[in-house]
């Protein structure tokens, strides 16, 4: 099983998020992002990418996977073929000079 994220974004408002958990066996519909490591703007791309979609689950390996628990982030990592193919988009960051 995997986490997905959902971005609660309501114009002029703090954003909320919902995290849940669910079978890939079950093919959920969600998105993906893949980034840079290290870049500040990982978060507020993520919400740029879910502004119009706050709605449809988004999976952020920093968010998802609880990156205190080696041996989770170890099974996530041998995920991540599975998860970034059955992603219904994968939206990919650069970083801002991009």
């Amino acid at each position: 099983s995997i986490r997905l994220l959902t971005l609660n974004v309501s114009p002029g408002t703090d954003v909320s998020c919902t995290l849940s958990e669910v079978d890939l066996a079950e093919s959920p519909v969600y998105n993906a992002l893949s980034y840079t490591w290290g870049s500040p703007s990982a978060a507020a791309t993520a919400r740029g990418v879910n502004a119009e979609r706050s709605y449809e689950p988004i999976w952020i390996d920093a968010v998802c996977i609880n990156q205190e628990d080696t041996k989770e982030k170890t099974a996530q990592v041998r995920l991540m073929t599975k998860i970034y193919s059955q992603s219904a988009h994968v939206y990919v960051w650069f970083g801002d000079a991009y």
